[in-house]
Formats: C-alpha cells, sequence, structure tokens
C-alpha cells in the first residue's frame, strides 16, 4: 500500500512538471505570434506611409501628366531614411507606335533593383502590399499601385509606383 501511494505521488509530481512545462510553451508560442503580428502590422503601416509620400511626390510623373520632373522631387522625402530600400517611378508611353518605358529609381544599381516578390499581398486603399526579400534575404514590404492611362490619351499608357521599405524584425 505504501508502495502504491509512492507511485501515485511520483505520478502526480511529474504530471504536475508537465502540465506547467507545457503551459509555459504554449505561452511562449502565443507571445511569439503576438510579436510576428505586430512586425507585420508595423511594416505593412511602414509601407503604406512611404508609398503615400511617394504618390504625392510622383504621382504626376507616374500618370504622365508631367514628363519632366526632378530626383529632388521624387526621391527628397526618402533621402537619409534608413527605413526605405528603394522607390521607383515608371511611366509608360507609346511612341512611333513602339512602347516606351520612363523609369526613374532612387537607387538603379543591380543590388536595389534585384528584388523577390511573394505572392501573398495585401490591398489597401488601393495599394498592393507584398512581402519580399532582397538579393541578399533581407525581408522587405513592397508597396506598389498602377495607374491607368486617360481613355482619351492613346500615347499614355499608364504607370507604375512602387516602394520598397526594410520590414520590421
Amino acid at each position: 500500500m505504501l508502495l502504491c501511494l509512492a507511485i501515485i505521488v511520483i505520478l502526480g509530481i511529474v504530471c504536475g512538471f508537465l502540465y506547467v512545462k507545457k503551459s509555459r510553451d504554449q505561452r511562449a508560442e502565443k507571445q511569439r505570434k503576438a510579436e510576428a503580428t505586430r512586425a507585420e502590422e508595423e511594416s505593412n503601416d511602414r509601407a503604406f506611409m512611404a508609398f503615400m509620400k511617394a504618390e504625392s511626390a510622383g504621382h504626376d510623373f507616374a500618370t504622365g501628366k508631367v514628363r519632366e520632373i526632378s530626383d529632388d522631387v521624387l526621391f527628397g522625402p526618402f533621402r537619409g531614411d534608413d527605413k526605405i530600400y528603394n522607390v521607383i517611378y515608371v511611366w509608360s508611353f507609346k511612341k512611333k507606335n513602339q512602347t516606351h518605358h520612363d523609369q526613374k529609381a532612387m537607387f538603379d544599381d543591380n543590388e536595389h533593383l534585384n528584388i523577390q516578390q511573394f505572392a501573398k499581398s495585401k490591398m489597401r486603399e488601393g495599394v498592393s502590399i507584398t512581402h519580399g526579400l532582397t538579393g541578399n534575404d533581407e525581408p522587405i514590404m513592397i508597396a506598389r499601385k498602377f495607374y491607368q492611362p486617360p481613355a482619351d490619351d492613346k500615347s499614355n499608357l499608364g504607370g507604375e509606383i512602387m516602394v520598397i521599405v526594410k520590414a520590421v524584425k
């Protein structure tokens, strides 16, 4: 009888230990998920706010309303911001039945243009926000929007603004 009581006590202690360990693991997992969700939301907000700056600076260029615009106007709001990876404006047009693209990028080198996008994207006020990686496998967020050309302008093919920001880790 004493042996049975000792076995029951030992089983109770082991069960208590396993319960505490499992609870701690569940709390840690819940905290990790909450931190990942917070980082995701902060990255999305960062990308969207940067896109809004880019749109206010370069909307007229990307839609073809202004064909000549200085780099200071397009990229001035982003200079010195270490969270910005790149900002790209593209305006497409037809000239003599050939399609041309006028592209202006804050950083025009291969390192800043070589990015990978993932299929998972969210729409926020008409802006597509997508996860991605740089060529060095750093996480980034890509905010972009395509602009349709005016219906009555046959030479204007529309444009795009793309802002790439470093994701919150």
